[in-house]
């Protein structure tokens, strides 16, 4: 019997679309492929009224905690100094956790591993589709990886090219990383991971040819010392 996404499950695979798959989310009309404004919010609603017992059993209590001490105790005690920007960005930090922590609990509380392996696999193609892209935008300027970082300075053709690729930005290339053992226990254990052992290791050639090309010493670090690990098992 097929395995079919209702309604819920669709919101939820367009909310990881939207920070996955940034060629199409950046070349969308205006909002409509905004993870912060439209999908993590509706994502959010939705699993709510479906399936609110997400919400108050497995990590998501400790998520909401970390909430509570990093958002609303910490920057006015211990954090009383600190800026607005910093402020700005572990309120994002505590977001963008909580939406993704409450999708993994809408599947895992009932057990509903089909599912969850089927948007499991449209991300997994649509990091595959981003690598492609961002190797593309390198190829043409060899430093957008690393401009991502500062927003481009007001460069309009790194902006445009951002756009138009859908390349990876900075902390997407640092997260890739967290791939390589998961693509390296795969290949070998001789196991299939959507696209057959073969496919792995052009994937995983492709991930690792992509962080030596951004030119980002700390993820080409991390990268070298993930990889032996994950070989040396």
């Amino acid at each position: 019997m097929k395995t079919k996404l209702n309604i819920p499950e669709l919101v939820i695979l367009f909310a990881v679309a939207s920070t996955l798959l940034y060629v199409v989310s950046r070349n969308t009309p205006f909002g409509i492929g905004s993870f912060r404004f439209l999908w993590g919010p509706l994502s959010i609603l939705i699993m709510f009224f479906s399936r609110p017992i997400a919400f108050t059993k497995g990590p998501m209590r400790f998520v909401l905690l970390f909430g509570v001490l990093s958002v609303a105790i910490l920057p006015y005690i211990l954090w009383n100094y600190m800026d607005d920007w910093n402020r700005r960005l572990i309120l994002d930090d505590f977001y963008s956790i909580m939406v993704f922590t409450a999708m993994w609990s809408y599947f895992w509380v009932k057990g509903d591993f089909k599912k969850l392996a089927i948007v499991s696999k449209y991300a997994f193609a649509f990091i595959i589709i981003t690598l492609i892209g961002t190797n593309i935008a390198l190829t043409i300027d060899p430093n957008i990886v690393r401009d991502s970082a500062i927003g481009f300075e007001q460069n309009p053709f790194q902006t445009r090219l951002y756009k138009l690729t859908g390349l990876a930005g900075y902390g997407y290339a640092q997260a890739l990383v967290l791939l390589i053992p998961i693509l390296v226990y795969h290949i070998k254990n001789r196991r299939k991971m959507v696209f057959s052992r073969k496919m792995l290791i052009a994937v995983l050639i492709l991930l690792l040819i992509t962080t030596i090309r951004a030119n980002v010493f700390a993820n080409l670090l991390v990268a070298a010392f993930i990889t032996l690990l994950a070989f040396m098992g």
